[in-house]
């Protein structure tokens, strides 16, 4: 078992593309334009940035469109988020055998405010947000803070993320990660671990 654990919010902790999608389907209908789902999350999976910039290309669209699509995700009454389940007891697991949890996501304050929301946030030694500042994913800088400011040995901890570009942040920090991947989004990425539920994870990576 490993000491440190480094967690991706969206996808990872909660099962958050469902608002995610619908939100930024909503936005785009606040302008006039239609896609479906399917589409939307295609984009999303690579990164919230690409997906915005891939449709302000395509319809020619300005700064509005990332300050729409923010309001519905922001709003925690727009469609409601949840943990995946079985992830408190992962959690709960992991202090209870002296690990500790770390939160790095690039979305903004509000990831906390969901921790919180479901009682989790006490079982987390840090977070890092998108108003932290680091470089994003694929970047390596906030996991390498994260790493120095809590002694980690590098040997001893894991990133856990449900994209590629999760992976390879803690790859490029020089830690190993685990791809939580429900729905086979990433059957080619280079992982030393991969799980499709909690369950699953702590069975594979906590043994």
């Amino acid at each position: 078992m490993y000491s440190h654990y480094i967690w991706d919010f969206d996808g990872t902790l909660f099962d958050s593309y469902p608002q995610m999608t619908r939100a930024f389907q909503q936005a785009l209908s606040d302008l006039g334009y239609s896609h479906t789902s399917n589409e939307i999350l295609s984009h999303l999976k690579i990164s919230v940035s690409t997906c915005i910039k891939y449709y302000q290309e395509k319809h020619n669209l300005g700064e509005e469109l990332r300050r729409i699509y923010r309001s519905y995700e922001r709003n925690v009454e727009f469609i409601p988020i949840e943990p995946y389940p079985f992830l408190n007891e992962v959690l709960t697991k992991i202090t209870e055998l002296g690990g500790r949890n770390y939160l790095y996501t690039h979305r903004d304050h509000v990831a906390i405010d969901y921790l919180s929301k479901y009682h989790l946030d006490d079982l987390f030694a840090d977070f890092i947000t998108s108003e932290d500042g680091f470089l994003s994913k694929p970047a390596p800088d906030a996991i390498n803070h994260l790493i120095k400011k809590h002694n980690m040995n590098k040997d001893d901890a894991i990133m856990v993320g449900d994209r590629d570009i999760d992976i390879l942040a803690g790859h490029n920090a020089g830690v190993v990660g685990c791809l939580f991947d429900p729905d086979n989004f990433f059957p080619h990425c280079k992982v030393e671990f991969r799980v499709k539920s909690m369950r699953e994870f702590m069975t594979i990576v906590m043994k």
